[in-house]
């Protein structure tokens, strides 16, 4: 009955209502209402929940845990409320990465992305003439929630309480050490190859940028930096 209605209302309203939320949230709704809540098969071949945070390498470990990256950028709290018996049962998982690291990354890869999907993405970090601009004019705390690939990372690892509930976080800086640990946690075994990297990737961030947005993104990302241990 959900998704007929959520059918009936013409798409441009549909995109309005959605617009209003939170990037993070807005995906569950519209998965939610459109009737598209399946859990992964490949998930329950390893009794495991993947949470691919964007921009931490998960692309990688999707492709090599699961041949395919199965999930999208789905959070906790989504397999809390649709797959509960499975979310209490099952090893939820996620990588994390460095705040500036990660925000780099993202406007480099959107940058030279040309996917349709990433359309908007591209335009909005096109505008800026480098990595220092888009930071000094765009990154904010209420505009990072608008875009997937720069919402704030523990908005993924939250259950329905606020609170982060995985059983493993690795991280991206120590990825492929992290991730032969993964496997001894899944009993599995696993070659990790590394796709989806974006330009300058074995550079630091904090090499080439400028002091005022390295304090901007450490202003913007907070929680991160503390919940995670980045410092």
């Amino acid at each position: 009955m959900n998704r007929l209605l959520w059918k009936l209302i013409p798409r441009s309203q549909r995109e309005l209502l959605l617009d209003r939320l939170p990037i993070v949230d807005r995906q569950v709704v519209n998965k939610t209402l459109s009737g598209k809540n399946r859990f992964p098969e490949a998930f329950d071949r390893l009794e495991c929940v993947f949470i691919h945070v964007p921009k931490c390498a998960g692309s990688s470990v999707a492709q090599a845990l699961f041949g395919s990256t199965p999930t999208g950028h789905m959070p906790l709290y989504w397999y809390e409320k649709q797959f509960n018996e499975r979310y209490l049962n099952y090893f939820k998982f996620a990588f994390v990465r460095d705040p500036l690291q990660r925000v780099h990354s993202a406007y480099s890869y959107l940058l030279q992305e040309a996917q349709h999907r990433d359309k908007l993405a591209h335009q909005l970090v096109s505008r800026y003439p480098d990595f220092d601009a888009f930071v000094d004019n765009w990154l904010r705390t209420d505009n990072i929630s608008r875009q997937i690939h720069f919402a704030p990372q523990h908005y993924f690892l939250q259950d329905s309480m606020g609170h982060i509930n995985v059983d493993f976080i690795g991280r991206q800086e120590n990825l492929d050490a992290d991730f032969r640990t993964l496997c001894i946690h899944l009993h599995t075994k696993a070659e990790l190859q590394h796709i989806n990297r974006s330009p300058r990737h074995t550079d630091q961030a904090s090499d080439f940028c400028s002091a005022a947005t390295r304090r901007r993104v450490r202003e913007v990302y907070a929680r991160d930096y503390e919940l995670f241990a980045y410092d």
